[in-house]
């Protein structure tokens, strides 16, 4: 059938599939090679470079292989050197490349320049944390080097060289000298000098002021409209002068984690930048809901904005509502009441139809009636974060089944009151909920010294793994799903789910694993702290999902190695594997993982595993691209 088929008719259904399908489908015949390596396609590839992709098994077909060669995004792991580039056999990919990463990689100025040489489409470069480049301070001063880079850097649109501590005025101004039309300059993390004295004209040759920030910014202004200075410490009176820089209209601003910014420098900046379409200023304690009334003047077409670690009331989500373009917001850990103001959140869901990302973690007015509303207003939402909301129950899950079929991403962790029943989307019977309150036993916390008795502000719950309650829960789904109609039901609705994190629910367990998640699609899944979860799950998991890529199985302490090998015997694609503090995991798991060398990216097996230092050992050995995780 595919032989009948056009390649651009196949590009256009591979267009449909994820990264990782695209890569198991450019493998069926040789029309679907041809179609997969078109430029649209390939566009999407992001490579990074492990040092076991260097020294491992296969690593000389590594770079022939035609998808790996047509790759437009290439990040080098700081743990391999940037020398190896410069070596022939990578020329090919180097050719090809638009976006070029060495964050946190110790490059020195002749080997960038040896690299850059062969960049010749090269639009995107990250020095990030690359202090060894400029710690001399000598970057880009010899003619000569800068004539080998000019061609590529005059062409970049995007640089970043955030969280450079050695960066200077003097560095700065050669750096943007050679940038033609830079669209997107990222500072983060930089140390900058606000003082009055760094206004001075002399340029300073260890340290980077605000004068040739603004300098840099003013010469630009044609062109940039990406501005991150996030974690620099830039006060009110900085954000002014940058807001008075004529025919500057940026369009993406971040000022995460900067303490000393407030609405009065916010609103000095933002009254000039009405082509703004995204803020990040999560962490900022001076930003509160004036924030939002002077963006709905001055910005209206926000599309994307992060209030996460404000100080805010519910109350804020009246105003976020006359944001016509909004279609992401970020409110993790802001609120300080107890409940939500029910007239604001009526009026957010009322206008917010645009809204496809709502991140509500760590919020205490989030229950099942603000779930609720979310659900009947917005039904388009493709993310959504309620992790830490220790109000949301079952309820809560059920009308996220029913009401948001596009969901992709769902984050419930540290949701306590979770259970089998809403995984699955059963109703709890009133003899089970007679059931938790009469079998639920307390016992003292260790910085308690009175006793759970005397203290009962420091009591915590014990362990349910065992406890007869767990029992009442899984024989009363099966029970309950013997009886049910057959069909979908819970979960197992959002088909198109990617994303699901239940981290620390300690009350799922192996029946919801089983009947209560999607099938098919499946990514990524976090069962971290999920102490009810045994075998069982695992060998539901490698039926159900057998695109699984990541999953987090930490301190599930009933995990063995039968179940492992079970799930990595049939989840092909899993290249990103926790099993911290699984109790049970012995060396039998090594072997497990042996079978496919070539798979694995990430391993976490600390915390009292029972692998033995030779299996450790025979992990490093037998699979050189292991790393240790870099987060979930």
């Amino acid at each position: 059938m595919l032989e009948r088929l056009p390649v651009e008719v196949i590009t256009s259904i591979l267009e449909y599939l994820s990264v990782s399908d695209l890569l198991e489908a450019s493998t069926v015949c040789r029309r679907c090679l041809l179609a997969s390596q078109s430029r649209s396609l390939s566009a999407r590839l992001s490579l990074v470079l492990c040092p076991g992709d260097l020294f491992g098994p296969g690593a000389d077909e590594a770079e022939d292989r035609p998808l790996v060669r047509r790759a437009t995004s290439l990040r080098l792991h700081s743990d391999v050197s940037a020398r190896v580039l410069c070596q022939p056999r990578f020329h090919a990919c180097l050719h090809q490349l638009e976006s070029l990463s060495f964050r946190g990689s110790s490059i020195q100025e002749d080997e960038l320049c040896s690299v850059l040489r062969h960049c010749v489409f090269l639009r995107e470069l990250d020095l990030a944390n690359c202090n060894a480049l400029f710690m001399s301070g000598t970057f880009l001063e010899k003619h000569e080097r800068v004539g080998a880079c000019l061609p590529v850097l005059s062409a970049l649109h995007s640089l970043d060289v955030s969280h450079n501590r050695y960066l200077s005025d003097a560095l700065l101004t050669r750096v943007m000298a050679t940038v033609a039309r830079p669209r997107s300059l990222r500072l983060a993390g930089c140390t900058i000098c606000f003082s009055s004295y760094s206004d001075s004209s002399a340029s300073f040759s260890t340290l980077l002021s605000l004068k040739t920030i603004l300098l840099c910014v003013s010469e630009h202004t044609c062109s940039l409209r990406v501005l991150d200075l996030s974690a620099t410490g830039i006060p009110d009176s900085a954000l002014a002068r940058i807001g008075q820089i004529p025919a500057l209209q940026l369009e993406q601003l971040y000022l995460a984690d900067c303490d000393q910014v407030s609405v009065r420098g916010l609103e000095a900046l933002l009254r000039s930048q009405t082509s703004l379409q995204v803020l990040d200023v999560h962490g900022c304690p001076g930003v509160d809901e004036q924030t939002v009334g002077v963006l709905s003047s001055a910005c209206p077409g926000v599309r994307s904005l992060d209030l996460s670690g404000c100080r805010l009331t519910s109350s804020v989500l009246a105003p976020l509502g006359s944001l016509p373009c909004l279609e992401r917001v970020q409110l993790a850990n802001c609120f300080r009441e107890a409940r939500v103001d029910t007239t604001s959140l009526a009026r957010f869901v009322a206008a917010a139809s645009r809204v496809r990302c709502v991140d509500l973690s760590s919020a205490s007015i989030v229950d099942d009636s603000v779930v609720s509303s979310l659900c009947a207003r917005l039904p388009l939402l493709t993310e959504l974060n309620l992790s830490s909301s220790s109000h949301v129950t079952d309820e809560s899950v059920h009308l996220i089944a029913s009401g948001l079929s596009q969901l992709s991403v769902l984050r419930l962790a540290w949701c306590r009151q979770l259970t089998d029943f809403g995984l699955v989307g059963l109703d709890k019977t009133a003899r089970f909920v007679e059931a938790l309150a009469a079998n639920r036993e307390f016992t003292a916390c260790r910085c308690c010294t009175s006793g759970p008795d005397k203290l009962a502000l420091f009591r915590r719950e014990k362990s349910l793994v065992g406890h007869p309650l767990a029992h009442v829960a899984q024989h009363e789904v099966n029970a309950l799903l013997r009886a049910g109609a057959s069909g979908e039901r819970g979960l197992q609705r959002l088909s198109k789910l990617r994303l699901l994190d239940l981290s620390s629910c300690p009350l799922v367990s192996d029946a919801g694993v089983e009947h209560g998640l999607p099938r098919g699609q499946l990514q990524h899944l976090l069962l971290s702290a999920c102490t009810l979860l045994t075998d069982r799950g695992l060998e539901a998991l490698s039926a159900n999902a057998p695109v699984l890529q990541r999953l987090s199985l930490q301190h599930c302490c009933h995990v063995t190695d039968r179940g492992l090998a079970q799930l990595i015997r049939h989840a092909p694609r899993l290249h990103w594997l926790n099993i911290a503090g699984c109790s049970a995991v012995t060396d039998r798991t090594v072997d497990a993982l042996l079978t496919w060398p070539h798979r694995l990216r990430y391993l976490d097996a600390s915390m009292g595993t029972a692998m033995s230092p030779q299996g450790y050992a025979l992990l490093e050995e037998r699979i050189p691209a292991l790393l240790q995780p870099e987060g979930e």
